[in-house]
């Protein structure tokens, strides 16, 4: 169970699976680490609500695809969230709207 699958489990008491490959490159780890936390955040957030309004019992996974080239890499994160619509993309604005409810 990673950091993040842990805050959702705390806060909603279920948590989607994380599906990532096996893949090496440098980076500075703080700086993906909190990136990619957060955006996994916000997946596991935006899958868990949707489950919750539609009455899915069983969360759908979270896929996280790593795709490499000669002098840069790509991560993908892909979940069954919903889409954003513009309702949501103005409270994206606010910092705070993204921070686990207390």
């Amino acid at each position: 169970q990673t950091f993040v699958q842990h805050l959702r489990e705390v806060h909603y008491g279920s948590f989607p699976e994380i599906r990532k490959m096996d893949t090496r490159f440098a980076y500075v780890p703080v700086h993906l680490e909190y990136i990619v936390a957060e955006v996994l955040k916000n997946a596991c957030r935006a899958t868990v609500e949707l489950s919750q309004k539609v009455d899915r019992k069983d969360h759908p996974a979270i896929e996280v695809t790593i795709s490499r080239g000669k002098s840069n890499i790509g991560i993908r994160v892909r979940n069954q969230g919903g889409a954003i619509n513009s309702y949501t993309t103005a409270k994206q604005e606010n910092y705070y709207w993204g921070l686990l409810p207390l």
